[in-house]
C-alpha cells in the first residue's frame, strides 16, 4: 500500500503523538534546576497543560506546547530554562529565532525547488471556488 506524497509525514507524526514519543524526540525541552528551585510552584499554576514542572527535572510531557509561561513566571533566575537537546539552556528569543529561521529556510527551499508552485492554473481554482457551495460530499 502506498501513501499519497506528504501524507506519510503526518501519519508518522500522529503515531508519535498517540504513543507519546513526540515528547521524547523534541529538540527543545523545558528543564528545571532542582538546586535553584525554591518550591514556590508558580510554574505549576501557570502551565496551561497542568504539567507539574516543579516535580520534574525535564518536562517531557506530550501535553507541553512550549508556551514558556513557566520560564517567564519563575522568580528564581536560571531555575527553569529551555535547552536544546542536551545543552544547558536557550533563551526564549533564541527559540523563536530558530523556529522562524527554520520556517523561512524550508519555505525558500520549497520555492526554489518548485514544490511550492501549483501545477493547477488559477482559472481552474476560480471556477471551482465559484461552484464550491453547490458541491456535495460523495
Amino acid at each position: 500500500m502506498s501513501l499519497p506524497c506528504g501524507w506519510d509525514i503526518g501519519f508518522v507524526g500522529s503515531i508519535y503523538g498517540l504513543l507519546g514519543l513526540r515528547a521524547l524526540f523534541r529538540p527543545f525541552q523545558v528543564r528545571r534546576e532542582k538546586d535553584l528551585c525554591i518550591d514556590c510552584h508558580k510554574c505549576d499554576r501557570v502551565c496551561p497543560a497542568s504539567i507539574q514542572v516543579s516535580s520534574k527535572k525535564v518536562a517531557r510531557s506530550p501535553e507541553c506546547v512550549g508556551c514558556l509561561e513557566c520560564v517567564a513566571v519563575c522568580p528564581k533566575q536560571g531555575c527553569i530554562s529551555v535547552g536544546f537537546f542536551q545543552s544547558r539552556s536557550v533563551r526564549p528569543y533564541q527559540l523563536v529565532l530558530a523556529i522562524v529561521t527554520s520556517f523561512l529556510l524550508f519555505y525558500g527551499v520549497a520555492r526554489m525547488s518548485g514544490y511550492w508552485q501549483s501545477e493547477v492554473p488559477p482559472d481552474v481554482f476560480r471556477d471551482v471556488y465559484r461552484l464550491a457551495d453547490q458541491l456535495e460530499h460523495p
